[in-house]
């Protein structure tokens, strides 16, 4: 029996894939980052804080390295590492 949730009349079943894709993060060490406010997020979350964003946000972040399969979600710009998947749009 799949358990029911309040307002999800309209939900559709569907398979991950078809609703979102992952691709790799960013490459950027300790060294090349500059002084700032936008996160640098890795597999286990923020790990510092850098002056340029390379991805607009919303988005969510999926550990690919070290905290495997860990979700973050994010509403802000961010250069993610490659040590995560990012997913900036939805397909479904």
């Amino acid at each position: 029996m799949r358990p029911v949730l309040p307002n999800c009349k309209s939900w559709k079943e569907a398979r991950l894939q078809d609703l979102v894709f992952f691709q790799r993060g960013f490459d950027i060490t300790k060294e090349q980052q500059q002084v700032g406010e936008i996160p640098v997020i890795s597999s286990s979350g923020v790990q510092s804080y850098h002056s340029e964003a390379k991805v607009v946000g919303p988005g969510v972040i999926i550990g690919r390295k070290g905290s495997l399969g860990t979700v973050h979600s994010l509403r802000v710009d961010t250069p993610r590492l490659a040590a995560s998947g990012r997913c900036d749009k939805l397909r479904g």
